[in-house]
């Protein structure tokens, strides 16, 4: 006879621990023990970057104490889709230093490296958090980018077909570079989270193992190392 659900180990189930950013493609509706193990990660100090589109986590424990900075949702079906693209303005929020596209630019966060372009379709309205930074804005004036108040969580407003380019008509842009830069960011503060508390997923001064991504943290905080990454 074979064995019960409950006799079969969770495989999918990743040791926490070992990782500095949780990647959730959103909306998405886990079970309970899921959601609290990512509550509990992000209250350690990891970080998560949220990919949503519409929706985001849109129930439970996560939704109700406001783990996610951003939060859209839907507008009339008759409403006409809007092309939009990555805002030029300077966003009032952030160091001016920090709009400038390069790495070695001074001031955080560094989310726009590498970013010139970001295309895209929507119909959608936005809210923020209470106190909610937001790092990078559509052109019609709604977030793209926004950094919980006092949580190490991003939210990026765009598809998940964007990374993959899947959009034909939209052309190429640089969602991918974007996600991946917003990852390493959160990945850094994790590190420096991590450190404080005596934790972490790599110690000072070791360098990560294959199949991390990512750049190396600030300085002092597992310098030679990157990120690891958890879908």
């Amino acid at each position: 006879r074979p064995p019960s659900a409950r006799a079969i180990p969770d495989t999918t189930i990743i040791n926490m621990d070992q990782v500095d950013v949780a990647f959730v493609l959103a909306p998405w509706t886990p079970s309970e023990k899921r959601i609290s193990r990512l509550i509990n990660f992000v209250d350690q100090g990891g970080g998560a970057v949220l990919l949503s589109f519409i929706g985001g986590l849109s129930k439970g424990v996560w939704r109700d104490l406001e783990y996610e900075p951003l939060i859209t949702g839907k507008v009339a079906d008759n409403t006409p889709y809007e092309d939009v693209y990555l805002s030029s303005q300077p966003i009032a929020s952030l160091d001016t230093c920090s709009l400038k596209r390069t790495q070695d630019t001074i001031g955080l966060p560094q989310i726009l490296s590498g970013v010139d372009t970001i295309n895209g379709r929507r119909r959608i309205t936005s809210k923020l958090v209470e106190g909610a930074q937001v790092l990078a804005k559509w052109s019609d004036g709604q977030p793209l980018v926004a950094l919980h108040p006092s949580k190490n969580v991003f939210s990026i407003s765009q598809r998940v077909s964007r990374i993959f380019e899947l959009d034909d008509d939209l052309g190429h842009d640089d969602t991918l570079q974007l996600v991946l830069n917003v990852m390493v960011q959160a990945g850094k503060e994790s590190k420096r989270n991590r450190s404080v508390r005596g934790l972490g997923s790599c110690p000072i001064g070791v360098a990560p193992s294959a199949g991390q991504t990512g750049e190396a943290s600030e300085t002092g905080v597992n310098s030679t190392g990157g990120v690891n990454v958890s879908l």
